[in-house]
């Protein structure tokens, strides 16, 4: 009987310990998305400002390459809020998300401008001031993300050797 209830002991102690290590490594997984996630609004983002930062006057060229980057960086911010955070994190990534419909916004209406110089200079500038708001916040959540990410992997790593 003795036997019996050691043995039945020794399994409910393994399972609890696959069970938290599985809860460790899938803590670890969500991070690594998070930090995919971010990793590709940033890209994105960058993608946008080479465009604007290397355009010349051919409104056209410009146009063909930025739409399909543009819609690129708008569905990489949707994703970012597809994933449950804290308020904290949620704030953040609504002001991200807003930061990026109006450079969104004013990137159209510099690629709708034609050829009138002053006003498509000026939403140039306009569009490349949202763009590195929105670059500088995005890597300021990355940089948070990958901190995290570092930390949760050597908790992790902590857990399972001193258990293994």
């Amino acid at each position: 009987m003795a036997l019996l209830i050691i043995s039945a002991l020794g399994a409910i102690a393994a399972s609890l310990y696959i069970r938290s290590t599985t809860e460790t490594l899938e803590r670890v997984i969500r991070f690594h998305q998070i930090e995919d996630l971010h990793r590709n609004l940033v890209q994105s983002i960058q993608t946008v400002q080479f465009d604007l930062y290397s355009s010349n006057t051919s409104i056209r060229h410009e146009r063909n390459l930025t739409v399909d980057h543009i819609e690129s960086m708008n569905q990489a911010a949707k994703t970012c809020s597809t994933c449950h955070h804290d308020p904290g994190i949620s704030t953040q990534i609504d002001h991200v998300q807003s930061l990026i419909v109006d450079y969104r916004d004013v990137l159209s209406s510099y690629l709708n401008a034609g050829t009138s110089a002053p006003r498509s200079e000026k939403s140039k500038l306009d569009a490349a001031t949202l763009g590195n708001k929105a670059l500088v916040k995005t890597e300021g959540m990355f940089l948070q993300a990958s901190s995290k990410l570092k930390s949760a992997s050597q908790d992790a790593r902590d857990r399972i050797s001193r258990r293994g």
